[in-house]
């Protein structure tokens, strides 16, 4: 007897999912009410590209060649650079280092 009823009971949770599973689904509409509440994706970050033109290097800008301070100069044309400091208006050379193969 157990086993006709654990046999039924089985059978109407089948019917239940298959039900389910079969069918339409309606399409969802937006509501403005979880519209608002949503988060909003965040803004894109300001590019951070060259600015157009030449840099300009002063004499109070700092030129480095393998970690050694140096003038400009003295930078052999092999050389290359391994990273620049600019000031804020993103023209004027603050610092700026070289490095040459060994």
């Amino acid at each position: 007897m157990s086993r006709i009823a654990g046999m039924l009971v089985a059978f109407l949770c089948f019917v239940q999912t298959a039900g389910a599973m079969m069918a339409e689904r309606r399409a969802t509409v937006p509501r403005p009410d979880v519209e608002s509440i949503r988060p909003t994706p965040p803004a894109p970050a300001p590019a951070t590209t060259v600015p157009d033109g030449q840099f300009k290097l002063t004499a109070d800008s700092e030129v480095l060649l393998n970690g050694r301070a140096c003038e400009y100069k003295d930078v052999p044309k092999e050389a290359t650079v391994v990273r620049i400091e600019l000031s804020a208006d993103r023209k004027t050379i603050l610092k700026i280092e070289f490095r040459t193969k060994k």
